[in-house]
């Protein structure tokens, strides 16, 4: 919260949704209440559950979800991320670091995204700006899918063709110790559900078919063999 408020850009909406915890959040919430836009404080059904309720009482064009273990790295970083924002893409995405036992290591994300890179990985939601509007047009977050929902909606607007940008700046510090870290397993097999069920089945076939395809020629006897069949077919047109 406080490296929120000592944001050098402050033309944002601040949003807090509390899951009723008896940590001492709520006394924060009372404390901070000049500094904070909205906040609702009440049981709900998990962290995306929490954060389609923060979604629907949002007014902003672009929309940052940072949980409660994670923060920005410096007061500037709203004022860089938004310098983009007349770029107009659907989703902004930058860097983070990674804080484990008191030491810090950068992730830095691909400039481009492809099925290759979704297949097994995913960009970090608390270092994006998501386009409020996509929200209404995709739909919300999935609470079914109770640990990898961002996951899964970044994946549908990959597929609906909906335009990433890589943002060269690192944005937070990422607490390795929240629920989709901790709960990597489930993590893990709920991106495998959320691909089947978004990738439709033709095409998750041909990209796997053009993944063996790539492995094969990988292999000196495949290029041998692909340079000879080329070779045929250009004898076999000057003789034609």
């Amino acid at each position: 919260m406080e490296r929120v408020f000592s944001q050098t850009f402050t033309d944002f909406e601040y949003i807090i949704i509390d899951g009723d915890s008896s940590d001492g959040s709520k006394r924060l919430l009372t404390e901070f209440s000049q500094k904070v836009n909205k906040s609702i404080s009440e049981k709900d059904n998990g962290i995306f559950d929490a954060m389609n309720k923060g979604i629907k009482i949002a007014t902003g064009d672009y929309l940052m979800f940072l949980n409660s273990g994670d923060y920005l790295v410096d007061n500037e970083v709203l004022s860089k991320m938004h310098s983009y924002l007349n770029e107009g893409y659907d989703i902004f995405y930058g860097d983070i670091q990674v804080v484990n036992s008191n030491t810090l290591s950068t992730v830095t994300f691909p400039d481009k995204l492809s099925l290759n890179f979704w297949e097994n990985c995913t960009i970090n939601h608390q270092a994006s700006l998501i386009k409020a509007s996509l929200f209404k047009e995709m739909g919300l977050y999935e609470t079914i899918y109770t640990h990898a929902a961002d996951y899964v909606f970044f994946l549908k607007c990959f597929f609906e063709s909906k335009s990433f940008f890589h943002i060269n700046e690192t944005v937070v510090n990422y607490d390795l110790g929240g629920d989709s870290h901790l709960n990597r397993l489930e993590y893990k097999e709920q991106m495998n559900k959320g691909w089947k069920q978004y990738i439709p089945g033709y095409l998750d076939k041909l990209y796997q078919e053009h993944k063996e395809y790539n492995h094969l020629m990988q292999y000196r006897i495949m290029k041998w063999a692909k340079k000879l069949n080329t070779v045929k077919y250009k004898i076999q047109n000057i003789f034609s």
